[in-house]
């Protein structure tokens, strides 16, 4: 597979078909194959810290946690596939770095839970409308007095 960021969330066939997927995409068919496998996993995203202590993320980012009896729920990033050194892939399993701030855990975007990246929006309206939808997360050091 090749990283491609080109919005959507397509389940696994679709994803293994085309080749190509996000991070969340990648981790859907991280999921689907562990699962197969008869492995437990679930969903995790975040928001990610991009620079300084106060910042606001649109990206976010996506992972797996698989369930190992004994170590429990074990982060491990498909993604990290991607990068070029051995050492590099190795370090997408059991580590997160302090720069992701969770938001998520469960199933992940899904039409049957109603909700999407990190949140539950449900419009109803009558007669022609528009509705924009944004999802930001923002945050700075709290200030100790």
């Amino acid at each position: 597979m090749e990283f491609e960021r080109v919005g959507g969330w397509n389940v696994a066939p679709t994803v293994l078909k085309r080749g190509t997927g996000s991070c969340s995409e990648y981790s859907f068919v991280y999921i689907a194959l562990c699962r197969a496998a008869g492995l437990p996993a679930r969903y995790a995203g975040s928001v990610v810290i991009r620079g300084d202590d106060a910042s606001s993320d649109e990206v976010f980012h996506r992972w797996v946690e698989v369930y190992f009896p004994n170590y429990g729920w074990i982060p491990i990033d498909p993604s990290g596939g991607d990068y070029k050194y051995p050492a590099q892939q190795a370090s997408a399993i059991g580590y997160l770095n302090n720069r992701f701030l969770i938001t998520t855990i469960g199933g992940g975007g899904s039409e049957y839970l109603e909700w999407g990246y990190n949140s539950n929006e449900i419009w109803q309206a009558e007669g022609p409308c528009k509705v924009y939808s944004e999802h930001i997360g923002e945050w700075s050091p709290i200030i100790e007095e």
